[in-house]
């Protein structure tokens, strides 16, 4: 379906770096002559886009752009202006879905071919920038008190200051990285993406929820006055770094403690009176060098599985049967692709990456995962007791649950690092599934139709005579 294109009613303003506002002009629907044209890849399309960005950065010059978007095709307009907001180029552009960007420009200057031609030869080029970029990450449990690196150019570090007042609380992980980038904005959207990449890896490996925070003032807090008062109020919250290097710091600090591990790990977790901060497993750095090793896809299928095991400790303990659900979906995103693993489930992913007797241990529990899976995300039914009151002293409390949820927790870690210490690689064997009734009639459904078809028109006929 070809895209209908609109000009905008609305009037678009954009400062003009002398304290004035100047309009943003849509040219997709002027006539005339385009004497500039071009075709970009379309998996080139928004480095090419950015890399005029960068250009009029480097020249001073103020660009500014109007976007159409639809689903089939987006198209636009970029204005470039000079220093004393005198026109540079007009440039309009349109993409389809997976097709290349095609480009017009005008006028035909020597300031505009030479602008067009500076994005052609960096993008060819392909060179880029490095950016000194610094972010968190939230967590609540012991404090990180020391410095890992996961590599050259990406060190997980300490805050500056730790809520001593408790042992457990929230935390922050100070994360500095050099990241490159075509220029400052790039670098830092490919940093965000490093980051929520970093918190996936880190809930996995240490079995705990790490997450990228979001600060604001988006909460109530309550305080007490002198005279016993409660006084409440909306305030800024969330950790801010006061500290902050101008640098890229150097190794030299003190290292974060690591603690021996043995894989799979089955411990039960928890801490002790000797334990004071936090102590990552020693495989940490492998595990690490072998996620940045892997194949696009294959980080994909990662981060997609992890993710999964991340929401399942979201939204625990509140919604305890949708955190059961989503543990048993994160080992069902280690299936391969292909129409021939549909009939595959939690188990057979949980028997090919951890043995047939771990597969075992979850098919006989009375909590069966793949039940509570099936009804909860079908039907919505909760197979936990989140709407029904808890009392301390009850006269009778089934622990079945909670139990099968706390061994699916490790299951889906150690299924998700072993998947990851394979590379991807995992072997399902055939399933033969004895068909239900109901399948049986979704698979044969067009014959049963028509076979129906005929014997009402046989029948019908028949009555007729």
């Amino acid at each position: 379906m070809k895209m209908v294109k609109r000009k905008s009613r609305a009037e678009i303003r954009t400062p003009d770096g002398s304290g004035g506002m100047s309009r943003i002009e849509d040219r997709r629907f002027e006539g005339g002559e385009w004497p500039i044209q071009l075709v970009v890849a379309g998996d080139q399309a928004d480095q090419w886009l950015l890399r005029l960005g960068a250009e009029c950065v480097k020249r001073g010059w103020q660009h500014s752009a109007l976007k159409q978007i639809e689903r089939a095709e987006n198209s636009g307009t970029i204005s470039v202006k000079g220093v004393d907001g005198s026109d540079i180029v007009s440039i309009v552009w349109e993409r389809r879905r997976n097709g290349p960007l095609k480009l017009r420009a005008r006028p035909k200057t020597d300031a505009s071919v030479e602008l067009i031609e500076a994005t052609q030869e960096a993008h060819r080029v392909g060179t880029l920038q490095r950016f000194y970029r610094r972010g968190l990450l939230h967590f609540d449990g012991l404090p990180w008190r020391g410095e890992l690196w996961l590599g050259d150019s990406l060190r997980l570090g300490p805050p500056s200051e730790q809520d001593e007042s408790a042992l457990l609380g929230p935390r922050y992980i100070v994360v500095d990285s050099q990241v490159d980038g075509i220029d400052w904005g790039d670098a830092s959207s490919n940093f965000d993406v490093l980051l929520r990449e970093t918190a996936v890896f880190l809930t996995v490996v240490l079995r705990m929820l790490v997450t990228v925070p979001e600060n604001g003032r988006r909460d109530w807090t309550w305080t007490p006055t002198a005279d016993g008062s409660i006084r409440c109020e909306v305030r800024q919250t969330g950790y801010v770094e006061t500290k902050n290097a101008a640098t890229m710091p150097t190794p030299g600090g003190r290292p974060i403690p690591l603690r021996s591990v043995s894989r799979p790990d089955w411990s039960l977790g928890g801490i002790t009176t000797a334990d004071s901060e936090q102590r990552p497993p020693e495989d940490i750095l492998t595990l690490w060098r072998t996620f940045s090793g892997l194949t696009p896809e294959r980080r994909q299928e990662f981060l997609q599985s992890g993710s999964l095991y991340q929401l399942a400790l979201t939204v625990f303990p509140k919604f305890r049967t949708a955190s059961f659900a989503f543990l048993v979906a994160a080992c069902e995103a280690l299936k391969p692709e292909g129409d021939e693993f549909r009939e595959h489930n939690v188990y057979d992913v949980v028997e090919a990456l951890l043995g047939k007797d771990v597969a075992d241990r979850l098919r006989s529990h009375p909590a069966r995962a793949q039940d509570v899976r099936s009804v909860h995300f079908h039907r919505g039914e909760f197979r936990a007791d989140e709407f029904v009151p808890r009392y301390f002293l009850t006269s009778f409390d089934d622990p079945t649950f909670d139990e099968g949820l706390r061994e699916l927790a490790r299951v889906a870690s150690n299924a998700i690092i072993e998947w990851l210490q394979r590379g991807g690689a995992v072997v399902l064997q055939p399933v033969r599934r004895r068909p239900t009734l109901k399948r049986r009639l979704r698979e044969h459904a067009p014959v049963l139709i028509v076979f129906a078809l005929v014997i009402g028109w046989v029948i019908g006929w028949m009555m007729s005579r």
